[in-house]
């Protein structure tokens, strides 16, 4: 399983902070374009909902 398919997992369980963990693990001149919506899409849910408490 590539990262972009665990994300997907993590995605689908809410589990946002495993995502966002990930890719800032890669080191920015590896990510790919679908990296970073990812991780952006992330950071922007967490952002909007902070009750959510992630």
């Amino acid at each position: 399983m590539d990262i972009l398919q665990q994300c997907q997992k993590w995605n689908e369980n809410d589990e946002y902070q495993k995502i966002i963990d990930a890719l800032e693990a890669i080191p920015a001149k590896e990510r790919t374009p679908e990296m970073k919506i990812r991780r952006s899409s992330s950071t922007g849910v967490r952002k909007a909902f902070p009750c959510l408490n992630f």
